[in-house]
């Protein structure tokens, strides 16, 4: 009788199921937390639902965003009877919700490799460890630890959702390219609707997928050039440019929104160019003191002479004109410069909301994360042998200092 050996693609996701067992240990302390900040404000009408009609009345009452929210509404409307026992029940969903996600972005990027002609079990490698440091990351846990932030982790799920339907049937193109893009227009559209049902990131679905398809993915064999560009033209760039139009709406702020604000729009957008570099300093890092709600607000830049400032908006320029041009010669990199710099479009550019929030990386970290994993894995042997050294070591310093910001949350 011969001896059945687990497969590399087994191992892999053993490892990744044992990372995700681990995430939800990190975030356990966090479950005896409390209501914060926005919490209230926006989730106290629970406390007055007793029938379908009130319910009816708080999932459209919603007054966080534009489109009123009213999914993520709906699910906290769901856990109504919770409400007078405390936060714990809603953190609970919260940390699930995460950990689902991790699983559907592990997916995504099996497929977004696998439709880079990559072998399969470097494929799951690159899924696994991408989406394991991700899930883990202590950047992204006041994503969970904020009760009302569920619109940002359940916009993710229905995102990327769509995501992995639109790669699904983008796999199956050469094959049956008709239906394939038919069912890549419906993930799209279905996908785009439904997050943004739940927070207005949701909309930035096509831009994700535009940057893959500008970077990491190449026009399919099946359909021809002049047909692609005008299905691309309809179903990405004419979402995009609808988004990227209403922010640069938002650029002439009234008298009444600079007062209240304490800020122009072109002061935030400066700020902003240096807050980006202090989300991804950390990502990298997860120092817990350095993480949380509970932080100085950031530094105003009043002038683009300021050094922190110039240095900080020149670097992203430079980035940002080297990933279009080079886009194709560099493709991991461009991924990773375009998609961070095109999730944090609405709500770290001119729109007038609060400075900085470590949720807004939610799913923007999520790129340079997978471009990095795949550059080591894909490369030669020595890089290779770094990521065998890195990530376990991200992996396990993420996940102490995961356990301490949520041991503190839950005090």
């Amino acid at each position: 009788m011969t001896r059945r050996w687990l497969t590399p693609s087994q191992i892999y996701l053993i490892g990744f199921v044992a990372i995700l067992l681990l995430a939800w240990i990190c975030y356990r302390p966090a479950l005896s937390g409390a209501f914060q900040l926005d919490d209230m404000a926006n989730l106290g009408g629970l406390a007055s639902i007793e029938d379908t009609s009130s319910a009816v009345n708080f999932i459209f009452s919603g007054t966080a965003g534009p489109g009123g929210r009213p999914l993520a509404l709906l699910s906290f409307a769901m856990q109504a009877d919770s409400w007078e026992q405390g936060a714990r029940a809603f953190l609970q969903v919260n940390i699930l919700i995460h950990l689902f996600n991790a699983m559907l972005l592990a997916a995504c990027f099996y497929w977004m490799s696998l439709l880079q002609a990559v072998d399969r079990n470097k494929a799951v490698l690159i899924a696994t460890i991408a989406a394991g440091m991700w899930v883990v990351m202590p950047l992204l846990a006041s994503a969970s630890l904020l009760v009302v932030q569920r619109m940002t982790t359940l916009s993710a799920s229905f995102a990327l959702l769509g995501l992995l339907a639109y790669l699904l049937a983008r796999a199956r193109i050469d094959d049956r390219p008709r239906i394939a893009l038919i069912m890549m227009s419906a993930s799209l559209v279905l996908g785009t609707g439904l997050a943004a049902l739940v927070k207005e990131s949701g909309l930035l679905l096509p831009l994700y997928v535009l940057v893959l398809e500008a970077t990491v993915l190449g026009r399919p064999a099946a359909v021809s050039h002049r047909h692609w560009r005008a299905w691309q033209g309809v179903f990405l760039l004419l979402p995009t440019l609808l988004v990227v139009v209403y922010v640069l709406g938002r650029f002439g702020y009234p008298d009444s929104i600079i007062a209240w604000r304490g800020f122009t729009a072109g002061e935030r957008l400066m700020t902003e160019s240096r807050i980006l570099w202090v989300y991804l300093q950390k990502a990298i890092l997860g120092i817990p003191s350095e993480l949380g709600i509970f932080q100085m607000k950031p530094p105003l830049s009043r002038s683009i002479f300021e050094p922190a400032t110039l240095l900080s908006m020149l670097a992203w320029l430079v980035l940002l004109a080297g990933a279009l041009i080079w886009r194709r010669r560099f493709p991991l990199l461009a991924l990773a410069v375009l998609w961070f710099l095109g999730g944090h479009i609405i709500e770290s550019t001119v729109v007038p909301l609060e400075l900085y929030f470590e949720h807004r990386n939610y799913l923007p970290v999520a790129g340079p994360v997978f471009a990095l994993t795949a550059f080591l894995a894909l490369g030669s042997d020595v890089r290779q042998r770094v990521l065998w050294v890195v990530a376990p070591l991200y992996l396990v310093t993420s996940a102490f200092f995961l356990y301490s910001v949520a041991s503190l949350a839950g005090e």
